[in-house]
């Protein structure tokens, strides 16, 4: 007769690959073997992850400028379950900030930089894979959710310039 032990409760880690319509909620696995699956909620949009083996999940079609929370537990292969570790709760970042020149993180500021990189997407179709500060104006969810960067958004984007993230 073989045994499995229990999977031990898990670690946090920090949030990343934030946008204005997904979060990645991420932990450690605090030992756990390969091949431990573990399930992840966004308790406050009632969508999960279903069981997964890897250690984070991205939570997508979310709303801009809204806070989200997060939870995962653990299973082993005879499928016991762990208790709930918290990860907290992260913000999506408020629409029309696209951040600096170099892609950084948005500086709350609508300004000459996020003009340089409207500019240069202008007439594209933007990736959302990945943080792109482009998508937070024409990529689904945002201002003009069309997917294409056109002259609706240009308007949208002349609207908010020089507002701040208290202004919006």
């Amino acid at each position: 007769m073989t045994f499995t032990t229990k999977a031990n409760s898990l670690g946090t880690a920090a949030f990343s690959n934030v946008t204005t319509n997904s979060i990645q909620a991420n932990w450690t696995a605090n030992g756990n073997p390969s091949g431990t699956q573990y399930y992840c909620e966004n308790t406050t949009k009632g969508t999960n992850s279903n069981w997964i083996t890897s250690t984070s999940w991205n939570s997508t079609g979310l709303s801009a400028n809204t806070t989200y929370h997060f939870q995962v537990k653990a299973r082993n292969e005879d499928g016991v379950e762990t208790n709930w570790t918290d990860l907290g709760s992260q913000k999506t970042p408020i629409l029309g900030d696209f951040g600096s020149a170099n892609n950084g993180p948005p500086d709350c500021v609508v300004d000459f930089e996020d003009l340089m990189i409207f500019a240069l997407a202008y007439g594209s179709i933007p990736s959302d894979s990945n943080w792109n500060p482009v998508c937070d104006i024409a990529c689904p969810g945002g201002l003009i959710p069309d997917g294409v960067i056109d002259f609706e958004d240009l308007m949208i984007f002349a609207m908010h310039y020089g507002e701040t993230c208290a202004d919006m």
